[in-house]
């Protein structure tokens, strides 16, 4: 109830109200518009008529300059994101703090909260997306792009627009999900202030460069000087410029020796860091190039290890081990490298431009690979350098609650390696942490949020986990998580691989899980131990009724594991029992679960 102040003048109450209302509602405006006049009979002593005219003519000032300052609006920009990992949206909210400095008015939102009639109501808008997958939409996109695809969309013509890609060049639809975007922005009328700009992973610096150069263009044609020209960098703490070298204090087996995978559980010691974390967030870790990958290198190459190429600061041994990408082969790579090495059937598939066919001949080949197609063709070390890609930290899902290990991050990695060309192949990083305990004392690491991968807020939530292999990485930590909460949410979790006896990791902690409560329901599916295999999407077939009762009580569903096979096959066994449990046709199964994507209930964590 608004408070009201009532003072008599010439007999008639005179009602003010207190509750900071604008400065030129609190007086009659005539009375501000020119000189007091005070009858004679006025109950005023000449000192209190002068403070009287006095305070009036400061109100008049004030309205005055406030009414200025209205006419000053600042520009508002919405900052709008698509994003599978958190990179984009680290992005857009450095670009809303970096555009009020420099005093834009900003919104920031993800694009599954923004329907079309947001959209159409927004007159500047910058869209910072990256690209999932075979050139998919990001999660948090798809609905979104959906409605923008749509015949229905609404006409844009009254809104700028830039857009800000995020991809990595060694997939063919590199940075799809930016491009598709804008065109079909143009496509409805909006216009385009800035041309758009295709990030590879190394995005940091031409991301930058952009958003420096995109701010001022939605000042209304004013120039802006732009006070500030860097964005993650100026951030306080550890990041990809900066990151935390952490002693890796536990590197332990999990699976057994009869396994056919080797997968360990790390636990990396954050010590004074001051670094925070939530469950659901990845540690990115910095690591090393095999040092035996380098040599073989070196040794095909015909340089000495201590070779300084020019226009380097360190030796070529240094950098292969360091800074450079020698393991995937990139796009440009395989372009480039073709001219040189002249090899005809290598040639012929690039010519044919026959995607499925390079692809199967490139799958499980390294960069030693690809350059022994001919050993007899020269390179000299600074061209073959000009040819790699940055070598870019791995990001890894938590598998730790920060309130269960204070100063500590635990990750479930499986070791990759493979053979190829008489050799043995191994994951870059994986492999480099598997080796922690002989080979290094300390790690580069740094956080990414992961907004869109949270428990719910509410901890009487039920909450469902699909993560087999170590997709139950992410799991661990919610179930830890929830312990220490003194959550009274139900949880249910479907896990599986190969072998129980070779692969339940984590077996003891969540059977113990299970008998105290904690864990309500538990679905396993060990693929081999039975003539017919068996893999987590069967096993949410097998109780599709309580399944959709779950959801239909306001379940969270969370998948975290391969995006090619199981995602797919997760998200098809999905819809499978929400058509038949909900008595839907297709179109109102997919609506269903699509009312469950926009409420944040179905989140997936996927690589």
């Amino acid at each position: 109830m608004k408070n009201k102040v009532k003072k008599k003048i010439k007999g008639e109450p005179v009602k003010v109200q207190t509750k900071s209302p604008p400065v030129n509602t609190m007086i009659p405006s005539d009375l501000l518009s020119k000189a007091p006049y005070f009858p004679e009979e006025s109950p005023f002593s000449g000192d209190q008529k002068l403070w009287i005219s006095g305070f009036l003519e400061g109100l008049k000032q004030n309205t005055q300059k406030s009414n200025k300052d209205d006419d000053k609006q600042k520009t508002l920009i919405s900052f709008l994101y698509g994003t599978q990992t958190g990179n984009s949206e680290t992005l857009a909210r450095n670009a809303a703090e970096l555009a009020e400095k420099n005093n834009f008015a900003t919104k920031l939102m993800p694009l599954d909260d923004v329907s079309m009639e947001n959209l159409q109501s927004m007159q500047n808008a910058i869209f910072i997306v990256s690209t999932y997958g075979e050139g998919e939409m990001p999660d948090n996109a798809q609905l979104f792009w959906e409605s923008l695809s749509a015949d229905t969309a609404p006409k844009l013509h009254e809104m700028n627009f830039g857009v800000l890609a995020l991809g990595d060049t060694g997939y063919d639809e590199f940075c799809n999900a930016g491009k598709l975007i804008d065109f079909r922005l143009e496509q409805l009328g909006a216009k385009r202030l800035i041309s758009r700009v295709d990030c590879d992973v190394d995005f940091e610096s031409p991301s930058q460069d952009w958003i420096s150069s995109a701010l001022p263009l939605f000042n209304d044609g004013e120039e802006l000087t732009i006070q500030e020209s860097k964005l993650s960098e100026e951030k306080v703490g550890w990041n990809k410029q900066n990151p935390f070298f952490a002693e890796v204090s536990e590197n332990k087996l999990l699976s057994g020796n009869a396994s056919n995978k080797e997968i360990r559980h790390y636990e990396i010691e954050l010590g004074d860091s001051g670094i925070d974390y939530d469950v659901g967030d990845t540690l990115n870790v910095f690591p090393l190039n095999s040092k035996r990958l380098v040599d073989l290198i070196l040794q095909r190459l015909n340089v000495n290890k201590k070779y300084k190429p020019k226009g380097f600061k360190n030796s070529i041994q240094y950098l292969l081990l360091h800074d450079y990408e020698i393991s995937t082969p990139s796009k440009n790579f395989v372009e480039e490298i073709n001219d040189i090495l002249k090899n005809k059937q290598f040639e012929n598939l690039i010519k044919a431009e026959e995607k499925e066919n390079l692809e199967k001949f490139l799958w499980g080949k390294d960069i030693l690979d690809i350059l022994n197609l001919n050993v007899n063709a020269k390179i000299s070390a600074e061209k073959f350098l000009n040819l790699l890609k940055p070598l870019q930290p791995r990001a890894y899902s938590i598998s730790s609650s920060p309130r269960m290990h204070a100063n500590q991050v635990h990750l479930t990695i499986s070791s990759v390696k493979w053979e190829n060309s008489g050799r043995t192949h191994e994951g870059v990083c994986s492999n480099f942490l598997a080796n922690s305990e002989t080979s290094i004392s300390k790690v580069g690491v740094y956080i990414s949020q992961n907004k869109s991968f949270r428990l719910p807020e509410d901890d009487s939530a039920p909450i469902i986990m699909i993560g087999p292999g170590t997709g139950l990485a992410p799991f661990r930590a919610f179930l830890e998580e929830r312990k220490v909460r003194g959550a009274k949410g139900k949880n249910w979790l479907f896990f599986g691989d190969q072998t129980r006896k070779n692969d339940f990791i984590y077996e003891n902690e969540i059977t113990d899980f299970e008998k105290s409560g904690l864990l309500t329901k538990l679905d396993l599916a060990f693929s081999r131990d039975q003539k017919n295999k068996i893999y987590v999407q069967h096993r949410m077939m097998e109780n599709a009724d309580e399944f959709f009762k779950w959801i239909d009580e306001g379940a969270y569903i969370y998948v975290c594991g391969d995006a090619t096979y199981m995602a797919k096959d997760v998200d098809k066994a999905l819809f499978d029992i929400v058509k038949k449990h909900g008595k839907f046709n297709d179109s109102r199964a997919k609506d269903y679960i699509d009312n469950i994507k926009k409420e944040k209930r179905y989140l997936r964590d996927v690589y």
